[in-house]
């Protein structure tokens, strides 16, 4: 995993591949995060890229998970 900032961009480098929804979650926590600590602002962009030198395979919500289940 890793991350770089530009400003008020910043890239996530994780090794998967995301649902919508997940990516959102995970997208919009991390910008919470560094809001919270005042590493960035409320007008930053935070962007999700992957593969990071390895491939863990699909990462997707528990909601997700449980409702595939299912079927």
């Amino acid at each position: 995993m890793q991350m770089f900032r530009i400003g008020q961009f910043v890239i996530l480098l994780l090794p998967g591949e995301f649902t919508t929804m997940a990516g959102r979650r995970i997208r919009e926590a991390i910008q919470a995060k560094l809001v919270s600590q005042n590493i960035v602002g409320t007008n930053a962009t935070v962007v999700i890229a992957g593969p990071a030198n390895t491939y863990t395979h699909y990462i997707t919500t528990r909601e997700e998970y449980g409702s595939a289940a299912v079927r």
